[in-house]
């Protein structure tokens, strides 16, 4: 069981180093009392993930991260906490925990989603249209089991998800590979997947420039998202 002290301590889960870079920077940077933990993507970061859970002494657990968008209300660069999983229970945050948290992010209008978690990426719109019909609001890789060990330690999990791109602007990549923290085109794997796609080269290029604003957008908003968990941490370590 967590210990309970006046200052919350927080675990930060993510799945790929590039989403902690770009939520708190360097390392050197991150504030006393997060312990940031990068997992790895999908089920490969299973195991480092649970056995973070298992051995914290947090009183919190936050997954923040990118996601993918399924509803038409999750758009790219808008930010969701995740309250439910398709095939998992309900997952809550109590209040008196998260509330301050919830309040940093205010600015940032985040509301309640549903998400289903996958073993893969999915990125071709047919696929998306699909996990669409099972009633999920946005797609990502790891919240799902990540939360059902917070749940057995008893933990308080929380997911903070970014909506990173469209369902219907499919690239022959995942966006991660292609693009930079900060929205820049990595032209050589670019252009190496899109001769390899059937695509087309205009169509590939349309819809990497689309990608490129959204992506921007994103990591705009994950920006923010590190800052109000910064600040809330902070805050809390100074009362």
């Amino acid at each position: 069981m967590p210990t309970t002290t006046s200052t919350p301590r927080v675990l930060v889960l993510v799945a790929a180093a590039l989403e902690a870079d770009i939520l708190f920077g360097p390392i050197g940077h991150r504030v006393s009392g997060l312990d940031v933990l990068v997992a790895g993507v999908g089920t490969s970061g299973d195991v480092a993930a649970r056995e973070a859970i298992e051995s914290t002494r947090a009183d919190l657990v936050v997954n923040p991260g990118f996601a993918g968008g399924l509803s038409a209300a999750a758009t790219p660069g808008r930010c969701f906490t995740v309250t439910a999983w398709i095939g998992l229970e309900r997952q809550n945050v109590p209040c008196e925990v998260a509330s301050g948290l919830l309040d940093e992010l205010a600015a940032m209008a985040v509301e309640p989603a549903i998400a289903v978690t996958v073993e893969l990426p999915v990125g071709d719109p047919a696929s998306r249209q699909r996990l669409a019909a099972t009633g999920a609001d946005l797609v990502e890789m790891e919240g799902s089991r990540w939360a059902a060990a917070a749940r057995e330690r008893r933990i308080p999990f929380m997911s903070l998800r970014v909506i990173s791109d469209r369902a219907d602007n499919a690239l022959p990549r995942p966006r991660h590979e292609l693009l930079t923290a900060t929205g820049r085109v990595r032209w050589a794997r670019w252009m190496r997947a899109a001769a390899a796609s059937d695509q087309g080269w205009r169509e590939s290029f349309v819809r990497l420039r689309r990608a490129q604003r959204d992506w921007r957008l994103a990591c705009v908003s994950l920006r923010t998202v590190g800052a109000a968990i910064t600040a809330w941490q902070r805050d809390a370590a100074e009362i």
